[in-house]
Order: structure tokens, then C-alpha cells, then sequence
């Protein structure tokens, strides 16, 4: 007993100390956030210095040297290192000690939160406009953007139809990755571009670029907005902490800003969606869900849960079937006006498929290579697909279920059906898509069994997934017979272990307590 009661004194002084410089340390982490973001972002890989060359990526920059891919990795460490700070001195749950010195700390920090609300937008807008001037070296998507906008604005066809390779004499086209194929996402995005592109002024490539960013930073403000608005309906003392989930996440920020992805745009889409549901406006749920799917596909099987969990939450089969015929209509006219409303609207809304053919840095993409030794291509890729396909099919109806007996676990259900497709099934992964499952954790329920580990899940999948980074563009330059071996079987391996292995690690641990 002796012992106990030194042990809680003990953390009693422990908590007191936290808590009573927990501004003073929120101020101190974004200061020496930034001082990473500059030395090792703004620094190395200066938008203004690299904006005029095409196809470069982080790789081609820092010439494959060991040096720069150490210091890429170190920095992402340390800045997840001071992002799970910042995530615990904004955690603001009531502590269960009773010593009189915590007591008076806890309604210290109460009085400090509007101080703390405010160093956390400060600290977004700081971290934004810092990546905004770096180049986008992770991924040339935000190039295509710009070709896409032209193709739509300036020639008046469609993208989701014409390449860029069809209008040679568009000097822009040669900054495009893609530029052989069409664009696979959706018309309200397509929208968006040319209006980018017609705001920043024809041929303008560094305003053009900037403005994509921008529009990505405005996605995290809204997004965190939208999570604040959520999860201040449950646990109002959990809000801030939630917002720093996203919006201080070290992923968030660099594919955001820095590689200008617009997922975070389809993002606040699908939380505008749930804020809906959480205010019982499901007809406003549907819609916005919808508008999601028109910005990118991959909210579809959230749509498809949402609509479960409107029919479920009517009395009565009548009113259910109402229901699912209105949802059924929004969703069918919204789509209709997106598509009829555009250039070569049947072909490009036939173009459907997107890059499902596609395996790269997944569980699938391993289990098609390790096939493919002994089978031909194209019976391995369609085993693996039909495989993940099929599992995927079977816990999404899981979910489905569960969802129609309690629509209140719909957010629950998002979270587990997005970690799935990404951790398990989906063939064709890239690190932004980590920024799903992250805004999907920031609103898990705190309620809920679970809440804490869909954090910590999210938060570790996003670090681990930086660490791809160097494995596609610096490992498999400097060992390439390794990496080359089995048709790239060697990188598909690698790159799955780095990615995956801790979150599967840490997944499979959780599961079996």
C-alpha cells in the first residue's frame, strides 16, 4: 500500500508538470515542427529552384544519395516524434487523479484553450504555407491537374476521355507523368481544375501550381473544421486533439501541400457527410457523400454504408423504402447532372475503371508477383485481383450488416472498411490514400471500443508510410538485380514489409488481446 501511494504521488507530480506548461510545450513543438519542415523540406527541395524542370520527383533531386534519403526518413521521424506530443498535450481528459496540485492544473489548462485552439491554426497555416514552397516531390499528380485543366478549359474536351500526348502543342503536357492516359477522376474535380487553370492564367505553370496547393491546404481547414464540428457533439474535451490528429500530421501536411493531392478536398466531402449524419440531415449526408465520389472514387463504399445506415435508422419497411428511393434519386440525379453536364459525357462516364489493372506496394501486388512465378501475368494479376476483390466483397458486407442492425456504428464501420481495403485489399496503393484512414480516425467515436488503437493505428500507418518513399526511389536504384528480382517481385516485397508490417504488427497484437 505504501508503495502504491508513492507511485500515484508520484504521477500525480508527473501530470501537474505536463499539464501546467502544456502551452509553453504546444508553442515549442510547432517551433521546432517548422525548423524540420524548413531545413529539411524548404531547403532541400525549393519549389521556386525545381518548378521549371519536368518529371523530377524526390529520387532524381537528391540523386539517389544515401545521405539526403537518411536525413528524408530522420525528418519524418522526428516530426511524428513531435506530432504524437502535440497530440498529447492536447489531450484533455479528465485525469482520474485527485491530487489537489493536478486539480488546479486541469482548470489551468481549461482557461488556456482558446490559446491552444489558436497556436494549433497558427501551427497549420505556418506548416501549409512553408510546404507550399516546396516542390512536389513525391508524386507528379498535381502536374496532371494542371494538364487536365487546360484540356478542359482552354480545348473544351474531356479529360476523362483525351490524353495530353493528343494536343502536342500544349508546352505544359511534357510535365505530365500521365500525359498517355486519361484522367480517372471525377467531373466535379475535373471542374475544379479548369477553374484553377482559368484563376491562375493560361500556360502559367507556377501559379498553377501554387493555386493547386492552396486549394489543398484550404481541404485541410476545412477538414479539420468539419472534425471539430463532429467530434464536439460527443466529447466536446476531445475536439482539440482530434484537430491536431489531422491537421498536424506530419502525411497530412506533405501530401497536402506539398504534393497538392486532392483527396483531401474528396475528404472534406465525405466529413461533411458524416457531420451531416451526426445531425440527423441524412438527405444532406447523401448528397455530400455523393459529391465525394464526383471528386475522386474511393468514397463508394462509404456512400454504400451510409445508404445502409439512412434505410436502417427509418420505423417501419414503408418508411424505409422511402428512403432508399430518395437516396437512390439524389444520388442518381446528382451523378446524372455531373456527367450530362459534361464534354463527351457518355464516354467519360463509361470511363469507370480508373487504374484498377494496376499493382504496386501491397498485399495483393506481393501475391501477384509470387503467382506470376508460376503461372502466366495475366492469370496471376487476376487471381490476385479476384482474391482481394472477393475479400474485400465479404468484410465490407460484414460491415454492412452490422451497420444495418446499429446505424449509430456507422462511423466505426467507415473507419474498419477503409483500413481493410487499404492494409489488405486494395492492389494499387499509394501513400496519400494513408490520409483516408487518418481523418476517418480523427472522427472515430471516443465512445467506442477501440477509439484509441483506430489512432494509433492510423497515426503509425501514416509514418511507415513515408518510408516508401525511399524504397521506390532510392533502395531500387542501389540494389537493382535485387530489387528487379521475380518481375520486381524484390521492391513489391520490400516495399510491403516497410509499409505494412509495423500497422499489421500493431493490428494483429490488438486483435488477439
Amino acid at each position: 500500500m505504501h508503495v502504491a501511494g508513492r507511485k500515484s504521488h508520484h504521477v500525480s507530480r508527473f501530470t501537474f508538470h505536463i499539464l501546467r506548461h502544456r502551452l509553453a510545450a504546444l508553442i515549442a513543438t510547432l517551433v521546432a515542427s517548422e525548423a524540420i519542415y524548413l531545413y529539411a523540406f524548404a531547403r532541400r527541395y525549393a519549389l521556386l529552384r525545381y518548378w521549371n524542370e519536368p518529371l523530377l520527383d524526390l529520387g532524381k533531386i537528391a540523386q539517389r544519395d544515401f545521405v539526403w534519403a537518411a536525413e528524408f526518413v530522420a525528418a519524418f521521424v522526428a516530426l511524428f516524434a513531435l506530432y504524437a506530443l502535440a497530440i498529447r498535450l492536447c489531450h484533455s481528459e479528465r485525469s482520474k487523479e485527485s491530487h489537489p496540485r493536478v486539480t488546479k492544473a486541469l482548470r489551468r489548462f481549461a482557461a488556456q484553450g482558446d490559446r491552444l485552439w489558436l497556436v494549433v491554426i497558427v501551427g497549420t497555416l505556418v506548416f501549409g504555407v512553408t510546404l507550399l514552397l516546396v516542390y512536389p516531390v513525391g508524386a507528379g499528380d498535381i502536374f496532371d491537374y494542371v494538364v487536365h485543366g487546360v484540356l478542359l478549359a482552354r480545348y473544351h474536351v474531356s479529360p476523362l476521355v483525351q490524353v495530353g500526348t493528343s494536343f502536342p502543342q500544349e508546352p505544359l503536357v511534357a510535365f505530365s507523368a500521365w500525359r498517355h492516359y486519361p484522367s480517372y477522376y471525377g467531373p466535379l474535380w475535373s471542374w475544379l481544375e479548369a477553374g484553377v487553370d482559368l484563376f491562375a492564367g493560361p500556360r502559367d505553370l507556377l501559379a498553377n501550381l501554387l493555386m493547386f496547393k492552396s486549394v489543398a491546404l484550404a481541404g485541410v481547414l476545412c477538414s479539420a473544421w468539419l472534425i471539430a464540428q463532429i467530434v464536439a457533439r460527443r466529447a466536446p474535451d476531445r475536439a482539440l486533439q482530434s484537430v491536431v490528429f489531422l491537421a498536424w500530421n506530419p502525411l497530412v501536411l506533405f501530401e497536402a501541400t506539398t504534393n497538392g493531392h486532392n483527396d483531401v478536398i474528396m475528404l472534406a466531402f465525405v466529413l461533411a457527410a458524416f457531420l451531416a449524419w451526426e445531425r440527423g440531415r441524412w438527405t444532406w449526408a447523401v448528397v455530400a457523400m455523393t459529391l465525394s465520389v464526383l471528386v475522386k472514387a474511393p468514397p463508394l463504399p462509404l456512400l454504400g454504408l451510409l445508404s445502409v445506415a439512412v434505410v436502417a435508422q427509418a420505423p417501419g419497411w414503408q418508411v424505409k423504402l422511402q428512403r432508399a428511393a430518395i437516396s437512390a434519386g439524389f444520388v442518381a440525379a446528382l451523378m446524372g447532372v455531373a456527367y450530362l453536364t459534361f464534354p463527351q459525357s457518355l464516354a467519360s462516364a463509361l470511363n469507370l475503371r480508373g487504374r484498377a489493372e494496376l499493382f504496386t506496394n501491397s498485399l495483393p501486388a506481393v501475391a501477384m508477383r509470387s503467382l506470376q512465378l508460376a503461372m502466366p501475368q495475366a492469370a496471376a494479376e487476376s487471381l490476385a485481383r479476384t482474391g482481394a476483390l472477393l475479400a474485400f466483397a465479404l468484410f465490407g458486407t460484414w460491415k454492412a450488416w452490422q451497420t444495418w442492425k446499429e446505424p449509430a456504428r456507422l462511423l466505426r464501420s467507415s473507419f474498419e472498411t477503409i483500413a481493410f481495403l487499404l492494409l489488405l485489399a486494395t492492389p494499387w496503393f499509394q501513400p496519400w490514400y494513408a490520409l483516408w484512414l487518418v481523418a476517418l480516425a480523427a472522427i472515430y467515436p471516443r465512445e467506442a471500443k477501440g477509439a484509441d488503437a483506430a489512432q494509433k493505428l492510423a497515426g503509425l500507418f501514416s509514418l511507415t508510410v513515408t518510408w516508401s518513399y525511399v524504397v521506390y526511389g532510392f533502395a531500387w536504384f542501389w540494389f537493382v538485380p535485387q530489387m528487379n528480382w521475380g518481375n520486381t517481385l524484390g521492391v513489391q516485397a520490400t516495399g510491403f514489409l516497410v509499409t505494412y508490417a509495423l500497422p499489421l504488427a500493431y493490428l494483429a497484437r490488438r486483435l488477439l488481446r
